[in-house]
């Protein structure tokens, strides 16, 4: 840690310029104190259209059902790419979700009975089967993930 700060510094100090996207970005300004629901709203979905992808290594699943909270890695792209994968203890994987272009998946280890569900995606418009085994939308996850479609 200590070496890549140096060589950070004499990076900096010898003129090389470094890139930091995030803060070139305009968010605006601070909203107020007394901003209404709309302007909030408006404001995480402005902020939203310049996402275009995100991950973290740092995903935490509990529940008051589960033996074992669940760590795990978390991945999503627009429009379509998801990948979220959970297990017990860093040893075993309990849980693959994810989405791509054309297809939607997912597995659990404990599921009853244990199977791997994958669909198509145009498939969930015309099938009354597939909206029964699934309670949602696929693209809700992406979407209530923070990117939007």
């Amino acid at each position: 840690m200590l070496a890549a700060l140096a060589g950070l510094l004499v990076l900096a100090a010898g003129g090389c310029a470094i890139s930091m996207p995030f803060a070139a970005k305009d968010y605006g300004s601070p909203l107020p104190e007394n901003a209404g629901l709309e302007e909030v709203v408006h404001r995480v979905n402005t902020n939203i259209e310049h996402l275009q992808a995100w991950r973290s290594s740092d995903l935490r699943i509990s529940g008051k059902s589960m033996p074992v909270h669940l760590n795990g890695h978390i991945a999503v792209e627009r429009p379509r790419n998801f990948r979220l994968t959970a297990g017990a203890l860093g040893m075993t994987e309990e849980a693959d979700f994810g989405s791509n272009s054309q297809w939607f998946w997912f597995w659990v280890r404990r599921g009853q009975p244990p199977f791997v569900f994958k669909a198509q995606h145009d498939d969930m418009a015309h099938s009354e089967a597939l909206r029964q085994a699934i309670p949602f939308q696929p693209d809700w996850l992406i979407e209530a993930l923070g990117v939007s479609l």
